[in-house]
């Protein structure tokens, strides 16, 4: 595993920093894009990734957006959303929470039921 490699993808540099410490302290090969246009954009060079750990809310391009696109392109390539949302009952977070199950459908077909 030690050579694997993991694009993390958050617009909170801090964050991507934390993470990319912690899975370079667990021998991953790291590379950091602050949002999901930065993220294709380096995905589309042909840079080539084990995984994508994307960040959910962010500005320009968000994870859903990312995701869709990404699966588009690398069907085969192993992608995980994550948030620090808490609050899943406001109108903007339940619009992003109505999305994504459409996503998660697309992707997974028959095997995810709403």
């Amino acid at each position: 595993m030690p050579n694997e490699r993991i694009l993390v993808v958050d617009d909170e540099e801090t964050i991507r920093e934390i993470v990319c410490s912690m899975l370079g302290g667990a021998h991953f090969q790291t590379r950091q894009a602050a949002n999901g246009v930065e993220a294709l954009s380096i995905l589309e060079s042909g840079d080539e990734f084990d995984l994508v750990l994307s960040d959910l809310m962010m500005a320009e391009m968000d994870g859903i957006a990312l995701l869709e696109r990404a699966k588009e392109l690398y069907p085969d390539m192993p992608i995980v959303m994550v948030t620090t949302v808490h609050d899943t009952v406001s109108y903007t977070h339940l619009d992003v929470y109505k999305r994504q199950r459409q996503v998660w459908n697309k992707i997974l077909g028959h095997h995810f039921r709403s």
